[in-house]
């Protein structure tokens, strides 16, 4: 991602990106977060487009992640981390 493209993105492609690697299904993700599964594969869709990378194989029984979405957990992960950690204070 470029600096002048970060700005683009959300905090719901965080969220959706988390809900959908900890659950491993688009519905349940959607169920989780309380939007409908539309939503979250557009949310996914727009947050590989940014990325220009493919964060999940999808298939019948549910999405994986690739080796570049294991990648990209790791940090959306610790900015969760640290954004629960700055509110917290």
């Amino acid at each position: 991602i470029r600096a002048s493209q970060i700005h683009r993105l959300q905090l719901r492609h965080l969220h959706c990106f988390l809900a959908v690697a900890r659950l491993g299904h688009l519905g349940r993700a959607a169920e989780a977060l309380a939007i409908s599964q539309p939503a979250v594969t557009k949310t996914l869709a727009d947050l590989e487009d940014l990325l220009g990378l493919r964060l999940f194989e999808r298939g019948r029984r549910g999405a994986r992640l690739t080796p570049a979405g294991q990648g990209f957990l790791r940090h959306a992960s610790q900015v969760m981390a640290a954004l629960d950690q700055a509110l917290e204070s």
